[in-house]
């Protein structure tokens, strides 16, 4: 089920709580969805990251889904092992929420020669127009794929909307 994916920002989120954050102790309790299967897991190994005047303050949820913090507001959230991140708000003292994985990852096929990367949209090599999410909701990436590779324009976004990087790729290779 879990396989080797190289895509982390392939989320969506469910929900995202709004409200007043506080100084109380916070607990906060995160699932997945995987879109192909409907099936909900614990989300493990993740990292919430706040930033202070002096230093910066990290929680690791670890082996377990669910993290204590010293107390409510925004945080930057990531999965282990990976760069990218997200601004997330605990506001609860008690927070559970589910983010929903996209269905388009990059995955590396082993059984064809040379190791070579694909995009999947659930297991099934992409065909056709394909796009990936932010969490909030906002296009990460998008373009159109033939037997998993992407031909012509591959567009990645900033989570603000700006583009950040055109690639153009003909039969299966990036120009």
């Amino acid at each position: 089920m879990y396989g080797l994916n190289l895509s982390f920002w392939a989320w969506g989120l469910l929900s995202l709580w709004s409200g007043t954050p506080n100084q109380e102790p916070a607990q906060l309790e995160l699932f997945w969805l995987d879109p192909c299967s409907g099936e909900v897991s614990p989300l493990l190994a993740y990292l919430l990251q706040k930033e202070t005047a002096d230093t910066i303050i990290r929680f690791y949820s670890g082996a377990s889904n669910r993290v204590d913090l010293p107390s409510s507001g925004m945080y930057e959230l990531s999965l282990l092992g990976f760069r990218e991140s997200i601004p997330y708000l605990v506001n609860t003292p008690k927070q559970i929420d589910t983010l929903a994985l996209n269905a388009v990852n990059l995955k590396i096929a082993f059984d064809i020669p040379f190791n070579t990367l694909h995009y999947y949209c659930c297991d099934t090599l992409c065909e056709g127009q394909a796009n990936r999410y932010f969490p909030t909701g906002e296009l990460m990436m998008q373009g159109t794929f033939k037997h998993g590779n992407p031909i012509g324009e591959l567009i990645f976004f900033e989570i603000s909307g700006k583009v950040r990087e055109t690639r153009i790729y003909t039969q299966n290779e990036m120009v």
